[in-house]
């Protein structure tokens, strides 16, 4: 939830850096742990011990543990539906406008398509 002095640098060093801002200030040099293994607060997320943590340019999202392997199979099916609309509005020469947000109706057609309706 802080600040990333000299981030320019740190982004050289291939180093994944997700930050609120940047400062010109030290941090403190004699930070000790008040808790090891505990659950934290970041971004007004609650993040616990084995919380996967991705981020890109874009942003970053905490997948809850328990939940990781589900979520992914979902983004592998959600990434399934993106190309073929890509693929449907390019042939058709359409807007993907009608297909977002994702919605039932979305996975409905995505259905028809890949049984060949």
């Amino acid at each position: 939830d802080g600040a990333v002095r000299d981030g320019h640098k740190v982004v050289k060093y291939g180093y994944p850096v997700f930050a609120g801002g940047s400062t010109p200030t030290v941090g403190e040099p004699n930070i000790l742990p008040y808790e090891v293994n505990g659950p934290i607060q970041c971004g007004g997320v609650l993040v616990w011990p084995g919380d996967l943590i991705l981020g890109d340019d874009d942003g970053v999202v905490v997948l809850p543990s328990g939940m990781a392997e589900d979520i992914y199979s979902d983004c592998l099916k959600h990434d399934e539906i993106e190309k073929a609309i890509i693929d449907y509005t390019q042939r058709k020469k359409i807007s993907p406008k009608k297909f977002y947000p994702f919605n039932d109706e979305t996975t409905k057609m995505f259905s028809k398509w890949t049984k060949g309706e």
